[in-house]
């Protein structure tokens, strides 16, 4: 079986689409958007593109058979396709031929990664109606600004033509050294709590961006900064909304994070290493890293570490660029993070649980999770939580790896950011809103956002930015 036949298997069911009593072909409707949605619900007229519940969605042929696929947007007005619904593959990115006002272009699929959701029917919730009643909430300051950036989500998916910029020789990638995983004994999850609807004191879509916004971070002096793995750079929007692009990246940025001199440090999923700008814009590639990185975090000494997505590992860079592999993970690591004594956690996609690796490099399992865990962030007593994508919950291991759901989400949620109160806020990609959850489990929909948010950070002001993949935008959530 070819590559791109085995990802269809595994990925094309991976988000939950179209009413089951829908027929493919047909407009949106309310009823389609409210009523139970089926995963790779089959279609009839391949190229087709239409939208459910804010997604753009196009008819693809498969393998098995000609299935509704989520897709992000068409490539460019320039790159044509020949045949609607037909499918090609470059490296971990699926491309769909759609047909939309008479135009034949290549669509990227949406953002997820392979093996998102198993092959089974997934009832999603309609979008609430936002109370007109305000929330009083507390003033709330980032957890660990600099040693781990909490709020970084990326997904191997979409690649631009772009050419990788031109930047300094990467360090050679050192031979992995790392202790096999163990899995330790884990409590069962408890059942959540019920989300109930909660309107923000103001909400807006607050600057734009580059192409394809993932990884969000903020500095000490209030500044946004987003990796914008369809353009290949990273922008920099001011306290007052202003945006510029700081500078280039290599090949499909995702992750992002800041060291304390400020400068910016990207993933580069496509291209396998690490990128630096410092704060006036200058680009570098300070060194490789295992195969197709994704989330990145910064420890207190300044090293770089990043979980490899397909290798299963945990690079780790230091600041003069020497890589070495750090430690295994479980399957399919995505969001990562760091404590105080500089331990990493990483998410475990397809595992669903959260790998411990020591800085001298030994692999645990510390507990399980949801389904599909994608964020992860850490509170100042060392407790780890989850934004679990595929199962629309948050999860909480204590330090002995003792697991519960700690409250529920909006639809398939993946950034994570907690603020110095233990509230925990996630950016829910499908329900285009964002959750926060209470240290007590308490869940609330904070507020809607632009289309499809991904990364989510705060500022010392308490303020909420997210990144609205589908639409190139940030959009900021003030609380008070």
């Amino acid at each position: 079986m070819s590559h791109v036949n085995r990802l269809w298997k595994t990925s094309v069911v991976v988000i939950a689409l179209v009413a089951t009593t829908a027929a493919c072909g047909k407009s949106e409707t309310s009823q389609t958007r409210n009523a139970t949605l089926v995963a790779g619900t089959a279609c009839t007229k391949l190229g087709q593109v239409t939208k459910v519940s804010k997604v753009s969605v196009v008819c693809a042929k498969t393998p098995e058979s000609n299935i509704w696929y989520a897709t992000i947007a068409a490539r460019g007005k320039s790159v044509a396709c020949a045949t609607p619904g037909n499918v090609r593959k470059k490296k971990a990115v699926v491309w769909v031929c759609g047909l939309a006002k008479g135009k034949k272009l290549w669509r990227a699929t949406a953002p997820l990664p392979p093996k998102v959701l198993e092959a089974t029917s997934v009832s999603l919730p309609a979008l609430p109606i936002l109370a007109p009643t305000l929330e009083s909430t507390d003033v709330a300051t980032p957890a660990q600004p600099v040693v781990a950036d909490n709020s970084v989500l990326a997904d191997p998916k979409i690649i631009d033509q772009t050419p990788e910029p031109t930047a300094s020789a990467p360090a050679t990638l050192a031979p992995a050294t790392s202790t096999p995983a163990t899995t330790p004994a884990t409590t069962p999850a408890t059942t959540p709590v019920i989300t109930v609807p909660f309107e923000p004191v103001s909400i807006a879509n607050w600057a734009t961006t580059g192409s394809g916004p993932y990884g969000i971070a903020v500095d000490k002096a209030g500044n946004i900064y987003t990796a914008n793995f369809m353009a290949n750079n990273v922008s920099k929007i001011t306290p007052n909304g202003t945006s510029t692009i700081l500078g280039t990246t290599g090949s499909t940025p995702y992750g992002i994070a800041i060291d304390n001199a400020g400068n910016i440090y990207t993933a580069n999923g496509e291209s396998n290493n690490v990128t630096k700008i410092t704060p006036n814009g200058t680009s570098t590639i300070l060194g490789s890293t295992g195969e197709f990185p994704i989330g990145i975090a910064i420890d207190k000494d300044g090293n770089i570490y990043t979980t490899n997505f397909t290798a299963n590992t945990v690079s780790k860079i230091t600041p003069n660029g020497t890589s070495t592999i750090l430690g295994s993970t479980g399957e399919f690591p995505f969001g990562i993070t760091i404590d105080k004594d500089g331990n990493i956690y990483t998410t475990n996609h397809s595992s669903n649980n959260v790998s411990k690796i020591t800085p001298n490099g030994t692999s645990t399992i510390l507990g399980t999770t949801g389904k599909n865990p994608v964020g992860i962030a850490i509170d100042k007593d060392g407790n780890i939580y989850t934004a679990n994508h595929s199962s629309n919950h948050v999860s909480k291991i204590t330090p002995n790896g003792t697991s519960t759901i700690l409250g529920t989400t909006g639809a398939f949620p993946y950034g994570i950011t907690i603020d110095n109160a233990g509230n925990i806020y996630t950016a829910n990609w499908f329900a285009s809103n964002v959750s926060k959850i209470t240290p007590n489990g308490t869940s609330t929909i904070l507020g809607t956002t632009d289309q499809n948010p991904v990364g989510i950070t705060i500022d010392n002001a308490g303020n909420i930015y997210n990144t609205n993949t589908n639409k190139n935008t940030v959009s900021k959530i003030t609380t008070r």
